[in-house]
């Protein structure tokens, strides 16, 4: 839960913001956004069943794992880039993040729940994200009032690089199948 939970609370921070980051700082036109989101959209769609493959035969911590680790090389990425190609390949990577994490934390939860009790700890689990990240937006907008682009990004990059050792030192592998 908390591994998951400072997840969403970090990238509510940072790359929640990014659209707008973008326009005020590089003015980037909506066409462009556009087109940002088309290729991360695409990339996830393209990779999540080769990733869900994988997840299966391999685990869902390492496929967790690998993807918050290409999460920090895209925030990275953000704070260093400064063309529109560099962000469009920056988010077409995201896009790669987030094909590796959907099968993996579905997994995850699926074979960490009995069955009769999925949906109501996806429920439970889904509530507890949004309660604790809920102002996540508003205190990366006050981080880049204060301290400007890079700020809510760092915000985000730290948030990610917890995440990752939470990932890595606390949550288990779940069995297979649990309650099937």
């Amino acid at each position: 839960y908390i591994a998951v939970a400072v997840d969403l609370f970090s990238f509510g921070m940072g790359a929640a913001l990014l659209y707008g980051l973008l326009t005020e700082e590089y003015g980037f036109s909506p066409l462009q956004l556009g087109v940002m989101s088309s290729v991360h959209s695409l990339l996830w769609a393209l990779l999540q069943w080769y990733f869900g493959r994988q997840v299966d035969s391999r685990g869902c911590v390492p496929f967790l794992i690998l993807s918050e680790g290409i999460a920090v090389v895209v925030i990275v990425g953000w704070l260093l880039a400064k063309s529109y190609p560099a962000f469009l390949v920056l988010h077409a990577l995201l896009g790669v993040s987030v094909a590796t994490w959907v099968p993996a934390y579905m997994t995850w939860i699926a074979n960490s729940t009995p069955e009769k009790q999925r949906a109501e700890e996806m429920g439970r689990l889904g509530a507890f994200r949004g309660l604790l990240s809920f102002p996540a937006s508003y205190i990366g907008g006050l981080l880049y009032s204060v301290a400007g682009f890079r700020a809510p990004l760092l915000a985000n990059l730290v948030g990610a690089l917890v995440v990752i050792v939470l990932l890595w030192r606390f949550v288990p592998e779940p069995p297979q199948h649990i309650g099937q």
